[in-house]
C-alpha cells in the first residue's frame, strides 16, 4: 500500500502555437461573408516505466524512469457554423503530424492528503525522438487554394515541472507479499 517500487503512468498535452486568419469563405461569395480560420499545432504524451518511492511518511522522495509515445500534429478549423441542434459547429481538418518515441528520467516528491489521493510535485526530462513538425507560420496559403507546408524536423526533448493530483490504484492481495512490493 506504501510501496517502495509501482509503476506510473502519465498522459499530458499542450497547444505549442495558435494562429487566427479572417479569409472570404468562398470565392464566389468574395469578401461580403468572412469566417475565421483557426490552425493549432498540438502536442500529446502518454509514458509509462517504473517508480522508486520512499515509503510512509508526510513526504515522499520519489525517481522515475521510463518511455514514452510522442504526437505532434497541426490542424485547422472554421467554427461558427450553427448546428441542427441550434449549438455552435466547426468544421476541421489535420494539416500534418509526426510520432516518436521518448525515454524519461524524472524525480519529485508526493504528499499524502487522504486515502489514495496524493499531492505531486516534481520535473521530468523526455529525450524525445526525431520528429517532423510545423511551427506557427507553417503553412503557406496559395494562390490556387491548395497549401504548402513547411516542417522542421530535430530531436524533440523537453522538460515538464509537474503540480497535480497522483491518484494510487489500490492493490488488495490475499496473498501475503513483502512491504516494500505491496
Amino acid at each position: 500500500h506504501s510501496g517502495f517500487l509501482s509503476l506510473r503512468f502519465d498522459g499530458s498535452g499542450f497547444a505549442y502555437g495558435r494562429e487566427t486568419r479572417t479569409v472570404p469563405f468562398s470565392e464566389t461569395v468574395g469578401g461580403r461573408v468572412v469566417v475565421d480560420v483557426t490552425t493549432t499545432n498540438s502536442f500529446m504524451a502518454f509514458s509509462f516505466g517504473p517508480q522508486i518511492t520512499v515509503p510512509p511518511g508526510p513526504v515522499r522522495p520519489y525517481l522515475n524512469t521510463g518511455f514514452s509515445g510522442l504526437w505532434l500534429s497541426t490542424g485547422s478549423s472554421v467554427g461558427g457554423f450553427q448546428s441542427s441542434d441550434g449549438g455552435d459547429a466547426s468544421i476541421g481538418t489535420t494539416n500534418f503530424s509526426d510520432a516518436t518515441r521518448a525515454v524519461i528520467l524524472g524525480g519529485g516528491v508526493t504528499i499524502p492528503l487522504k486515502g489514495i489521493v496524493s499531492l505531486d510535485t516534481g520535473v521530468r526530462y523526455h529525450r524525445g525522438g526525431q520528429a517532423s513538425y510545423l511551427l506557427k507560420g507553417g503553412i503557406q496559403d496559395n494562390p490556387d487554394g491548395s497549401i504548402t507546408v513547411a516542417p522542421l524536423n530535430t530531436r524533440t526533448p523537453y522538460m515538464v515541472y509537474l503540480i497535480g493530483v497522483r491518484i494510487r490504484i489500490p492493490y488488495d492481495s490475499p496473498n501475503a507479499c513483502p512491504r516494500f512490493l505491496c
